[in-house]
């Protein structure tokens, strides 16, 4: 995986913005520190989307991150 936490918090940035469903607006999305595991650093997102695409949005960027992270390891 990806050992630096400023490409991983750019990659999941970048990867969230291209999905069709993420809103800019009241504000862009972001990544975050939110803790720390035996092995990781564990990364938090706040997107903005319409209520009715909340899951769908959800679970592709749990997929689609993962993925880019995979693909630039």
């Amino acid at each position: 995986m990806i050992n630096d936490i400023n490409k991983a918090k750019k990659l999941a940035f970048d990867t969230i913005m291209k999905h069709e469903k993420t809103l800019c607006d009241p504000s862009e999305p972001f990544v975050r520190v939110s803790g720390y595991g035996e092995s990781s650093v564990n990364l938090s997102t706040k997107t903005w989307c319409k209520t009715e695409d909340y899951w769908t949005l959800y679970y592709d960027i749990m997929e689609n991150v993962r993925e880019a992270f995979e693909q630039n390891d």
